[in-house]
């Protein structure tokens, strides 16, 4: 009879063992829901809600209302344009005035500039970027013809704009904001002259000096 007792409690000892192994707390719960891999819908979608719950969405995928206005002049009212909100592109013909076209992104071009945006922190960006004031003292650099800058971009119903001129340039190894700023403009300004939308409108007819 003892041993029957004995056996019947090991028994219970091993089912209760197996049932507290098929239970993760919720911490647990949550690091095998990371670990789940891209290709699982299931786990994908897990790891989204586990993302935005804690604030760490992924900022690698490209949100659907990802768009961006990049305006650049030096006479303002002819300005370079690019815009995904409304679809053109329009380009500044000196003595000719202005040309605009209908412009439609590819997905690949639109994720290619989010990935930029994010690499550059330009959300993070505060500040006007011109010289009077990124100067940590009275001087203040000044460029002839200036080109100003307006970047003005929307992320997860967010709006972010940033304005800043030429004159950034001069302070790229002292402020980290300057430096992504102006990597950017490098970026959009050949990702724009380069493309072929923007070969095949008119040769500006004169120049600034």
């Amino acid at each position: 009879m003892k041993k029957m007792i004995c056996l019947i409690s090991f028994l219970v000892v091993i089912l209760l063992l197996a049932g507290c192994s098929g239970f993760l707390t919720s911490d647990q719960a949550k690091g095998q829901d990371q670990l789940l891999t891209d290709g699982s819908e299931q786990g994908s979608e897990r790891q989204e809600i586990l993302d935005e719950s804690s604030g760490l969405a992924d900022c690698s995928i490209r949100p659907d209302d990802f768009a961006i206005r990049y305006v650049t002049w030096i006479d303002n009212t002819q300005p370079n344009i690019l815009d995904t909100y409304t679809g053109y592109l329009q380009k500044d013909l000196v003595k000719d005035g202005t040309v605009k076209v209908d412009y439609t992104p590819s997905e690949a071009s639109l994720q290619l500039i989010y990935d930029k945006v994010v690499e550059l922190q330009l959300m993070d960006i505060e500040r006007t970027l011109t010289s009077r004031v990124l100067t940590a003292d009275e001087t203040v650099y000044s460029v002839e013809p200036c080109t100003y800058y307006e970047i003005t971009f929307t992320v997860h119903g967010m709006s972010y704009k940033i304005q800043g001129d030429a004159s950034a340039s001069h302070y790229t190894d002292v402020h980290d904001d300057a430096s992504h700023f102006v990597a950017f403009i490098l970026f959009m300004n050949e990702f724009i002259y380069t493309s072929d939308e923007f070969k095949a409108l008119p040769v500006a007819n004169g120049g600034y000096i």
